[in-house]
């Protein structure tokens, strides 16, 4: 069941365990952040298991998540659709905001194939800007 292994994923990642959330996609997952790269770093697309573990040691190392819900989970078939928000602080910065994100998971054969995550990249940019 595909809200399986994404929660799987979820729980990894808030337990801080970055390989096991990585284990659970697939060598040829995508990940895509739509911001702007060239001001958030962890924005774009990125490929393959290296690419998600890239993503998440890059925003883990930029950003502190400092609070955060799942608002709505929604599963159908091989999606699964998570809608929340999250307090987030720029180390850099120091700013912070409460950011909204819809994130949208594919699995196929037990794995994660994609990960679309979708914020207000205007909030996000601010928080990278002095």
């Amino acid at each position: 069941m595909a809200s399986a292994i994404v929660e799987k994923a979820g729980g990894a990642l808030s337990k801080g365990d970055l390989q096991a959330c990585v284990d659970c996609f697939s060598e040829d997952a995508v990940l895509t952040m739509h911001v702007n790269p060239a001001v958030i770093p962890h924005g774009g697309v990125h490929h393959g298991r290296a690419g998600v573990k890239h993503f998440f040691e890059t925003a883990f190392s930029l950003l502190e998540v400092r609070k955060g819900e799942n608002l709505h989970i929604i599963a159908q078939g091989d999606i699964v659709i998570w809608r929340g928000w999250a307090d987030i602080c720029c180390r850099a910065t120091k700013k912070s905001c409460k950011l909204q994100y819809t994130i949208t998971w594919h699995v196929k054969d037990g794995k994660i194939i994609s990960y679309d995550e979708l914020v207000n990249s205007a909030a996000e940019e601010a928080l990278f800007t002095r």
